[in-house]
């Protein structure tokens, strides 16, 4: 499970600060960097989602709650942090949010257009189909 796309986003979270903390705090003699950042994650995956996204979370306080699994009245709950609900909420999610005001509802908006545009072309595709059918043999 060392750099998946798999790990829940508050996993992956709590494993980045982990690997801050054991860089500032590690006791006698300290790994390198990225011996260090393999103990929590790939280098390849530390740099092209952790370094990426983790950072730019910082800013916002209620984020940061929420990663951390914070219970109380620092935590909000999905809907009012994320703008919508969703079952899991992985790294694309994260960067959406950063990258529009904090919220997801943009996203799930262009996504129920593509699942309607993908419906009205099934629909479309099935019009025409059929016509003049049962026709040939009917003479009036």
């Amino acid at each position: 499970m060392v750099g998946t796309e798999d790990v829940m986003i508050q996993v992956a979270y709590q494993k980045y600060q982990a690997f801050l903390l054991a860089e500032k705090t590690w006791p006698g003699r300290k790994p390198s960097r990225t011996e260090l950042m393999k103990i929590f994650v790939s280098k390849s995956f530390f740099y092209s989602h952790y370094k990426h996204i983790f950072p730019r979370v910082a800013k916002h306080p209620n984020m940061v709650a929420w990663l951390e699994g914070k219970e109380g009245s620092d935590k909000l709950m999905d809907t009012d942090l994320w703008g919508v609900e969703k079952p899991v909420y992985v790294y694309k999610n994260v960067e959406f949010w950063l990258d529009h005001g904090g919220t997801l509802e943009i996203e799930e908006e262009k996504e129920e257009k593509k699942k309607e545009k993908k419906k009205e072309k099934r629909k479309g595709q099935g019009q025409g189909q059929g016509q003049g059918q049962g026709q040939g043999g009917q003479e009036g």
